[in-house]
């Protein structure tokens, strides 16, 4: 039953971290979320009854939820300009290093 209960505390986790990256941004979401979550698992540690566990295993995968969606919405934003660029000089390299033979069918292109 426990597992279920902390199965349910994913929705109010990416509720309460899309308005906090509404409201202070991506990266200070994520670091809070990952804090909190941190806190909550800490917590975990000490001697408690099942319902003092139960609600610190619901805030700690709320949290951790709502710290991987930030994570997956902060990290197309960061590395899509790295990506292309790795990726094109990749490709670059690789046919500058491999040409096509002299005898290909390429006459518009210079090759």
């Amino acid at each position: 039953m426990v597992i279920v209960i902390t199965t349910i505390a994913e929705l109010p986790g990416l509720l309460l971290v899309s308005l906090l990256m509404n409201s202070v941004g991506r990266k200070k979401s994520q670091a809070i979320a990952f804090l909190g979550c941190g806190i909550f698992v800490s917590l975990l540690l000490f001697d408690a009854s099942i319902v003092l566990s139960t609600l610190f295993a619901f805030g700690a995968r709320a949290l951790i939820y709502g710290a991987f969606a930030a994570t997956f919405a902060y990290t197309p934003e960061v590395s899509s300009f790295f990506f292309f660029f790795f990726f094109f000089f990749f490709f670059f390299f690789f046919f500058s290093l491999h040409p096509p033979p002299h005898n290909s069918n390429y006459p518009l292109l210079g090759i």
